[in-house]
């Protein structure tokens, strides 16, 4: 799997250069943050009713990669290139989620996305495959700490730091804060 801080690895293909017309641009701006209001508006209510929303939102965000290549910054704006990844995060389709980092791994590489997705999906790809993460961006809920890191945690902060993420523990004190936990909590 191609990662964003080892330019000597695998060579992940160049991301497509889109000829979207603005119209076409600002569908795909306005579609990204519609199927995102929708979850967040259903995040408090009925499981099932969130999880065929999440499903039906990763069957589109299919299609904008099929015809467009991966929503970068560079394409359809920071907010939709970050509501995109939002909606991959909750994909359950393992095959697209490694395609679309590659994408992502690329397009980071290319200067058209934010390091920090690249990140994100990197981490999210390797813990649903078990493997330890590099960057410490996967929590556990259950927990609040970070699932397996594949190097120690000054390793890894000083990895984050070198794209702009806070410390592992900066990263897991504002989860406690966000759950109402102490700060003190391991």
């Amino acid at each position: 799997m191609p990662s964003i801080d080892d330019p000597a690895g695998e060579r992940p293909p160049a991301i497509e250069r889109n000829m979207a017309t603005p119209e076409v641009i600002a569908a795909l701006r306005e579609s990204l943050r519609d199927m995102i209001a929708e979850e967040r508006q259903q995040v408090s209510g009925a499981p099932h009713t969130l999880a065929i929303t999440r499903g039906r939102n990763s069957v589109v965000l299919k299609e904008i990669v099929e015809a467009h290549g991966w929503p970068t910054g560079t394409l359809v704006g920071d907010r939709a290139a970050l509501n995109a990844l939002m909606i991959l995060l909750h994909c359950l389709d393992l095959p697209f989620l490694h395609a679309c980092c590659i994408r992502i791994v690329s397009a980071v590489a290319a200067g058209d996305c934010d390091p920090i997705h690249g990140a994100y999906i990197e981490d999210h790809c390797a813990v649903q495959e078990g493997r330890p993460q590099r960057w410490g961006t996967k929590i556990d809920p259950a927990t609040l700490l970070p699932y397996l890191l594949e190097d120690p945690e000054p390793v890894v902060d000083q990895r984050r730091a070198g794209i702009g993420l806070p410390t592992v523990k900066q990263e897991r004190t504002q989860h406690q804060a966000a759950r109402g936990l102490r700060a003190c909590l391991p």
